[in-house]
C-alpha cells in the first residue's frame, strides 16, 4: 500500500492513500502514524474486498445467466 503521511505539528497526522484520507489525533507522533496506517489498511482491505466481491459476482452472473 502506497501512502503519504503528513504531520501538521505534533498532535495531528494525516495519512493520504488510494482508499481515502485518515486523520490521526493524539499526543505522540508514533501513535498518530500507527493509527493512520492501521485505519488506512482497513480502508484499503475493505476496498479490495469490495472490488474482489464485485468481480466475483459479475463473473458468476456472466457465467450462469448468459446461457
Amino acid at each position: 500500500m502506497r501512502g503519504i503521511l503528513i504531520f501538521l505539528g505534533q498532535q495531528v497526522g494525516i495519512f493520504l492513500f488510494s482508499g481515502g484520507v485518515v486523520i490521526g489525533w493524539m499526543g505522540g507522533d508514533v501513535f498518530v502514524a500507527v493509527v493512520a496506517m492501521v485505519t488506512g489498511l482497513l480502508f484499503y482491505i475493505s476496498s479490495i474486498a469490495y472490488k474482489v466481491g464485485h468481480d466475483l459476482i459479475r463473473d458468476h452472473e456472466e457465467k450462469y445467466h448468459s446461457k
